[in-house]
């Protein structure tokens, strides 16, 4: 697989598709828009976007097509790149409106917020805490699931809302989620974009 800044951005009906594209482009990307499995293209980079529920968004994906070729562009040594519910979705399942299986690209489940001093859905600013210098700062969260990794070793980053904390990014080998959007959060969000992108964050 060539190295390059091309990448796919998987349109699984799930919302901000238009943000992410322009913001991969802003930060040099060759963006592929890919709606199903016929239109699947051999990048280095594959990025899950989304907003909404996760049932429904891996319903979509599976009645695309675009589930096996996610999975198979991993085992060929690919990157993948989830956001927001397209990290939730890198995981095994969620009890989101039901009890849904994943990817299973990374060992976990998504896990409701449950409202402590805060509201949910968490919407705003946190400041996310990682080994990754790159990945702590100021990042823009709109969620009510958050990550929960079965695996202590492939928690990126953490964050807090009220005097709840959760796992804010997840990454095992070459496939990293976000729950937060990098797209949203100004410069520092764009330079932790194109890190994970070209594979040097």
């Amino acid at each position: 697989m060539t190295e390059s800044h091309e990448v796919v951005v998987i349109d699984y009906g799930a919302g901000n598709l238009f943000s992410i594209s322009r913001a991969l482009e802003w930060v040099g990307s060759e963006v592929r828009i890919v709606p199903s499995a016929g239109d699947w293209v051999q990048v280095p980079t594959v990025v899950i976007p989304g907003v909404g529920a996760f049932g429904e968004g891996m319903r979509n994906l599976s009645e695309r097509g675009l589930v096996e070729p996610i999975v198979e562009h991993v085992a060929a040594g690919g990157r993948v790149v989830g956001i927001c519910l397209g990290a939730q979705l890198l995981l095994e399942s969620s009890p989101e409106f039901g009890t849904h299986s994943g990817l299973g690209l990374i060992p976990g489940v998504a896990q409701s917020l449950e409202p402590t001093v805060a509201r949910v859905p968490h919407v705003g600013w946190a400041r996310t805490d990682s080994p990754s210098p790159a990945a702590s700062g100021w990042f823009y969260f709109v969620h009510s699931f958050a990550l929960a990794p079965s695996r202590e070793d492939s928690v990126l980053a953490t964050a807090s809302h009220g005097d709840r904390e959760f796992v804010a990014a997840i990454r095992m080998g070459r496939v990293t989620g976000v729950q937060f959007h990098p797209e949203k959060s100004g410069p520092r969000g764009l330079r932790l974009l194109e890190g994970l992108v070209n594979g040097s964050v």
